[in-house]
């Protein structure tokens, strides 16, 4: 019978994309489930190199997403395909680490994004998923939602979305160290004294400031990632009007620099190089 640490018969048939329909060798379900060296299941590699037939195949014949290899990467680290639902994936997820990184640190976030989950990312956001996480070139999820052109609702809810899954029962399997744990009851020290602030403001009658909100806001609109750029940036590449009127509106910056240029500098040069009715109104708005 062939070893776990082979890397053969299925792994070596999930990467150079031919399907063997033999049944002896990915019919039964001990066979699906062997790990290679790296600890490795064929289904992960399915994923991992896009070979969307060979993982539906895999699936269908019991292959399971849940089983990580030696670095802890999931198959949806990797690959969200299309003949998953969204319900089935969200399901997988119940059980994972959902702010756990793969060697790309791409978190499940990240993926979702690349793969246009919006239920996903709204799940995943729910559960108190980190959406300032960076990847290895340092992009989070809402400079992925841009350049994959996700809905302007998704992006809001990203933008409005708060790092607090640590204080929430139902994320049993976020990890913490010291240190987070310090921050954990920081972060909740400072939402009981906003709140308190806020009440106190209500009862003199003036407008209450929720600065520790504002001040992340500010900071997940102001990320930049390995080429400087922004999501401002990316959405002003994108020509989306509709993200560049949300994320102007929420207070993206209008300084930061990328490759030399601010948004509102690539906006006026898309607008000279291509004089459509879209890149005119993306340069009003930043003149507004």
């Amino acid at each position: 019978p062939p070893k776990a640490t082979d890397n053969l018969g299925q792994n070596r048939m999930t990467q150079n994309g031919k399907v063997n329909h033999d049944d002896r060798q990915i019919g039964d379900y001990e066979m699906i489930n062997l790990r290679n060296h790296k600890g490795q299941t064929a289904l992960l590699l399915a994923f991992r190199f896009s070979r969307h037939r060979i993982g539906q195949l895999l699936f269908e014949r019991g292959a399971d997403p849940h089983l990580a290899d030696n670095d802890g990467n999931t198959p949806l680290h990797f690959n969200m395909p299309g003949f998953l639902t969204d319900e089935f994936i969200i399901s997988t997820l119940k059980n994972l680490d959902i702010n756990y990184r793969h060697s790309q640190r791409n978190t499940y976030l990240h993926q979702a994004a690349r793969c246009n989950r919006e239920n996903v990312i709204k799940y995943l956001l729910d559960r108190g998923a980190n959406p300032k996480a960076r990847n290895y070139y340092k992009n989070t999820v809402l400079h992925l939602a841009v350049e994959h052109n996700l809905s302007e609702q998704i992006v809001i809810d990203i933008i409005e979305s708060k790092d607090l899954g640590q204080l929430r029962p139902d994320n049993k399997k976020r990890r913490f160290g010291f240190f987070d744990g310090f921050l954990s009851l920081f972060s909740l020290s400072m939402f009981t004294h906003m709140s308190k602030t806020s009440k106190s403001l209500k009862s003199s009658h003036r407008k209450p400031q929720n600065t520790f909100c504002e001040t992340w806001d500010k900071q997940l609109l102001n990320m930049q990632n390995k080429c400087d750029k922004t999501a401002l940036h990316l959405a002003v590449s994108q020509q989306r009007v509709d993200l560049v009127r949300v994320l102007l509106k929420k207070g993206a910056s209008r300084t930061i620099k990328a490759l030399g240029d601010t948004a509102l500098d690539l906006a006026i040069e898309k607008k000279e190089a291509n004089s459509t009715p879209i890149a005119a109104t993306i340069v009003d708005l930043f003149r507004k």
